[in-house]
């Protein structure tokens, strides 16, 4: 891609006691695109995701963000770089003991000095943005749907525009209807807030639908990067094993490869 690489993987080494989840894993995630990542279950696919946000620190190799090594900033630029991700955990990870507007609000009031008057309208904004009817707003977790859920949790992870957003599992446990209204959703705020957008998905239709490329993770690193439609074409055989039987659904189709 010609575009500037925003996040960039050198060398990347997780492990967890004797457990080595990556090893020398490289991979870069260019200025506005969709990156979709999948891959053999246990693969270390959200400590990836965890990385490249600067919520989990690798035993080794280089992570940098926006041209910036992100293993060697001052506490102030740490906090600055930050500001520019946001992320989306897999179950929302809404507070339960408040409301939605509360909940979008709790990033402003952490991290702002913006009068009570400009974080409410900032707040109805992004939970409109999110597809959020405003009598959402004063409702509690528990009240919502789990498309609601959803939704809530990306105003909430959109109230400090990010230039990079971080999304974990996010149409896990909606049915098809309202996951593909979901992954419209992510591509429309794309587009209009010009966002990075870095995935780990297990949907097939939002790897069709949704992604620019997807990173295949698999052998403890990342085994090929391509646009959805060339990388089922890849012979590897994790790949291979990945998308056969009932998992090689294509875009378009409605009957399941039998295979």
């Amino acid at each position: 891609m010609n575009a500037e690489p925003v996040i960039q993987l050198c060398g990347i080494t997780n492990r967890f006691g004797r457990n080595v989840v990556h090893q020398d894993l490289s991979l870069e995630v260019y200025r506005g695109e969709v990156l979709g990542i999948i891959g053999t279950s246990g693969g270390g696919k959200s400590v990836l995701l965890r990385t490249m946000a600067m919520l989990h620190q690798p035993a080794c190799g280089k992570v940098r963000l926006f041209g910036r090594d992100a293993l060697s900033l001052t506490r102030e630029e740490e906090k600055r770089i930050r500001l520019q991700l946001g992320f989306m955990f897999q179950n929302g990870a809404l507070f339960s003991s408040l409301t939605v507007f509360e909940n979008v609000r709790f990033p402003l009031d952490e991290h702002t000095r913006l009068s009570p008057a400009l974080k409410s309208e900032v707040v109805m904004l992004k939970i409109r943005l999110a597809g959020l009817e405003a009598g959402a707003a004063v409702k509690c977790p528990r009240e919502l749907s789990g498309g609601m859920v959803k939704r809530a949790a990306l105003a909430r992870t959109l109230v400090l525009d990010p230039a990079v957003l971080f999304l974990d599992e996010p149409t896990s446990g909606l049915d098809p209807v309202t996951a593909g209204a979901f992954d419209r959703l992510v591509a429309k705020l794309k587009t209009m807030l010009d966002l990075t957008v870095v995935m780990v998905t297990h949907d097939l239709d939002t790897l069709w639908s949704a992604t620019d490329r997807v990173a295949f993770l698999a052998d403890k690193g990342i085994v090929a990067v391509a646009p959805i439609e060339e990388l089922v074409e890849n012979p590897h055989p994790a790949i291979a094993a990945y998308f056969s039987g009932r998992r090689a659904y294509h875009r378009g189709e409605r009957e399941w490869n039998p295979e």
